[in-house]
C-alpha cells in the first residue's frame, strides 16, 4: 500500500486534476494507493475531495482549522501521515508543479528495496527549477538547501534538500519533536535516519493555482526548527547515495 500525501492550501482548482494524473501513473502499477490530502485550505477543497470519494476514488482529506496551522505545511503533513497505514509514502504538491507522473519513479526504489528514502531532485542532471519564477523563491529554495547541508554534512551528497517531493518508509519516521515548518524534507530525513538515498531528477513546473505556501516567517521557524534537530539529535548514521537510475525504477504493471 502507497500512500500520496498532498499537501493542500486553497487548492480547490486542481484536486479533479491532480487525482486524474495520478490514477493515470498508478492505476495499472501493481500496487493498492491512495490520495491523503493534507489539507489547510479555507476554501472548499475539502468538499470537492468528499465529492471525488464518494465516486469512489481512493482519496480523503485530513483538513486542520486556521487555529491548528501554526506549523505550517510539515505540521499537515504529519497530522496526514499519522493517519496512514501504509508500506510506503510519497510527499508531493498537488498545485501540480510536481508532475504525478513521477510517481512511479520516487516509489520505484522503495518497492524494489534498493534505497531507504528517495528524493525528488530539481538540481541533477536531467531535473529543471524552471517553476521558480521569482528571486525570492529561487534564494529561498537554496538557501534551506544550504542551512540543512551545514546542519546536517551526512546528507551533503543529496543535490535538493529543499524538495518538498520525496518518499519514505512511515514505519521509520520516529516523530520526536516539534514540526520543522515549511519544509519537512529536513525533518523527514533525519527523523528517518537512512542509509540509503536515491534521487530522481524531475521539472518542477509553473504552479497552475491555489496558493503559495511559504512564508518569510516559515523561512525563521525552519532556520530555528534545523539547529533544535541538530542539537536533539543523538544517532548519526553514515548516508550512501544510490544510483538515480537503479536497475528496478518503475512499479511493475498489472497484466
Amino acid at each position: 500500500m502507497a500512500a500520496i500525501i498532498a499537501p493542500t492550501r486553497n487548492e480547490r482548482g486542481n484536486v479533479d486534476e491532480f487525482v486524474k494524473r495520478t490514477a493515470a501513473a498508478l492505476g495499472d502499477r501493481a500496487i493498492d494507493w491512495e490520495v491523503v490530502f493534507a489539507d489547510d485550505s479555507d476554501d472548499d477543497t475539502p468538499a470537492r475531495v468528499t465529492d471525488l470519494a464518494e465516486l469512489g476514488l481512493p482519496v480523503r482529506c485530513v483538513h486542520r482549522e486556521p487555529h491548528q496551522r501554526r506549523d505550517s505545511i510539515a505540521g499537515a503533513v504529519k497530522a496526514a501521515l499519522a493517519t496512514v497505514s501504509a508500506d510506503i509514502a510519497a510527499v508531493i504538491d498537488a498545485d501540480l508543479q510536481h508532475p504525478p507522473e513521477i510517481l512511479p519513479q520516487l516509489l520505484g526504489p522503495l518497492v524494489a528495496g534498493s534505497a531507504d528514502f528517495v528524493i525528488g531532485t530539481r538540481y541533477a542532471p536531467g531535473g529543471s527549477a524552471e517553476g521558480l519564477t521569482t528571486t525570492w523563491r529561487r534564494a529561498a529554495s537554496r538557501s534551506s538547501d544550504l542551512a540543512t547541508r551545514a546542519m546536517f554534512p551526512q546528507y551533503w551528497g543529496c543535490t535538493d534538500l529543499s524538495s518538498g517531493l520525496f518518499a519514505f518508509r512511515p514505519g521509520d519516521f520516529r516523530d520526536t519533536g516539534p514540526s520543522s515548518g515549511f519544509k519537512f524534507l529536513p525533518e523527514a530525513l533525519v527523523r528517518c535516519n537512512p542509509e540509503r538515498v536515491a534521487e530522481v531528477p524531475y521539472t518542477f513546473e509553473e504552479r497552475t493555482g491555489g496558493l503559495s505556501k511559504a512564508t518569510l516567517a516559515d523561512g525563521v521557524r525552519l532556520a530555528r526548527a534545523l539547529a533544535r534537530l541538530r542539537l536533539t539529535t543523538r544517532r548519526y548514521r553514515g548516508v550512501r547515495m544510490v544510483s538515480d537510475r537503479p536497475p528496478v525504477m518503475v512499479l511493475p504493471t498489472t497484466r
